[in-house]
């Protein structure tokens, strides 16, 4: 196969190129990751209060879990959520969280609250990212309180826009480069006209990826995708801070919801993103089970 026939980059007016990827603004130092399973087990979830009481230690740290998070829940191991913010889009994310939550669980453990009887407040903060603290959202026991950096919020449209596009772009690029391959494979290299043949076939890859990937150019900034994937992202990232709240300190699973530094990649694939219409639910059997475990420990040892 002839090298210099594959597409390294599709050039498109006023789309950049370059496949550089911004920092995760939720990344906070990471605990050391265990080969020891933090799932608990369906024997486990079943213990006695006594049993929890008696290891609660043991429980605690190999689950890892962080009981003195748990301020917002009440004798009913549910919390009601005051929402201070106008903001619609961050109360469709804020809505999604729970739910995720709710579902998963199987009962209604995160509610809404009103400014007289709550047990947590959802806010904003304008609080500027500092080299010591770049979090995007968080979750503070001692005033609880959950907040979002808005310095962030208002930023990630045009910043998640940007990423959808050049996902799909690689996409197209890894595509077209397969199928480059494979027809290749179908011409005599002996041929007189194999580079003719194999420069066609390249050029029309090209001009079918540049079309699709400007058909996308063009819905993203019409349809305003870029506020669609915010609203999923910080769902996500609601969802993290929720299983602190919840008693959950980080997973050392890079699936989980609650790894230290967890994302929502389907809302980088932009036919997975225009399809969704309930939410990508992040949360893990694991996530869930370590919740459970969570919840039953509070109820053990309050």
């Amino acid at each position: 196969m002839i090298k210099n026939m594959k597409i390294k980059t599709v050039m498109i007016a006023g789309i950049a190129c370059s496949f550089v990827f911004a920092p995760l603004a939720n990344i906070v130092p990471a605990s050391a990751a265990t080969l020891t399973s933090v799932t608990p087990t369906t024997s486990l979830l079943s213990k006695s209060n006594k049993y929890y009481r008696a290891h609660k230690s043991a429980i605690v740290k190999k689950y890892k879990l962080d009981l003195s998070s748990q301020t917002a829940l009440t004798s009913k191991k549910t919390a009601s959520v005051y929402v201070k913010t106008s903001n619609k889009y961050l109360k469709q994310s804020l809505t999604l969280a729970m739910n995720y939550w709710n579902q998963k669980l199987g009962r209604k453990v995160l509610k809404f609250g009103t400014q007289r009887s709550h047990t947590l407040t959802f806010s904003v903060s304008r609080a500027q990212a500092t080299l010591a603290d770049e979090s995007d959202a968080w979750w503070s026991p001692t005033d609880k309180k959950m907040q979002v950096r808005y310095s962030f919020f208002v930023k990630a449209p045009q910043s998640l826009a940007n990423e959808i596009l050049s996902t799909s772009m690689a996409s197209l690029i890894k595509k077209a480069n397969a199928n480059i391959d494979e027809y290749a494979k179908t011409l005599d290299p002996s041929s007189a006209d194999y580079a003719q043949k194999l420069a066609t076939y390249r050029n029309a890859q090209i001009a079918a990826a540049k079309a699709q990937l400007t058909a996308e150019k063009s819905d993203i900034s019409k349809s305003n995708i870029g506020y669609k994937a915010r609203t999923l992202e910080y769902a996500g990232t609601l969802a993290h801070e929720f299983g602190h709240a919840l008693g959950l300190d980080h997973s050392p699973n890079k699936n989980d919801a609650m790894y230290y530094a967890s994302d929502t990649p389907q809302i980088y694939d932009y036919a997975k993103l225009k399809a969704n219409t309930k939410g990508f639910n992040p949360l893990t059997y694991t996530d869930v089970a370590r919740a459970k475990l969570a919840l039953k420990m509070y109820s053990a040892v309050k």
